[in-house]
């Protein structure tokens, strides 16, 4: 579905607040049966936007022929790493303390912020992108791209 889309930040943003709204509404359900659902529903997405999140990271980076994109890539994996160990702790610990709901609407809100943080990046449009067949991301020439000539010179190619 992603690459069907103009770009994958409005994928990215849209999984994003889905999953605020699941999140939210986790932490109002009373029922067990309402919770599975909303489980079923909303935060099976999570998936979702941590591969959006890499492919919009990767694009951004190409698109601005930044010269540290190993090291920057190795810094979200590493903390997406360290967030998936302390989240669930910290979690755990504020929820002995201010209540499971409180918790659930806290992760609600930090969705909403992350969602809000996507705002200054540009979006690569998928157009500009080419992928060959050893899976070499090419970003095109913009004049080539929007005249429809796929090929040519490249600006950047990336290993997949």
């Amino acid at each position: 579905m992603s690459d069907r889309l103009p770009n994958r930040l409005s994928l990215l943003r849209g999984c994003i607040l889905w999953l605020a709204v699941g999140w939210l509404l986790f932490g109002i359900t009373t029922d067990s049966t309402d919770a599975l659902l909303v489980s079923a529903l909303f935060l099976c997405f999570t998936g979702t936007v941590n591969a959006q999140f890499f492919s919009v990271a990767t694009e951004q980076i190409v698109s601005e022929d930044e010269p540290r994109r190993n090291m920057i890539t190795s810094t979200l994996r590493g903390g997406n790493a360290v967030g998936y160990v302390i989240g669930p702790a910290l979690a755990s610990f504020l929820a002995r303390g201010l209540g499971l709901r409180t918790v659930f609407v806290s992760a609600a809100i930090l969705y909403i912020l992350a969602a809000g943080s996507t705002l200054w990046l540009s979006g690569t449009p998928l157009a500009e992108l080419q992928i060959d067949k050893d899976a070499h991301v090419h970003w095109l020439d913009k004049d080539k791209c929007n005249s429809g000539e796929w090929g040519g010179t490249t600006r950047e190619t990336i290993r997949k």
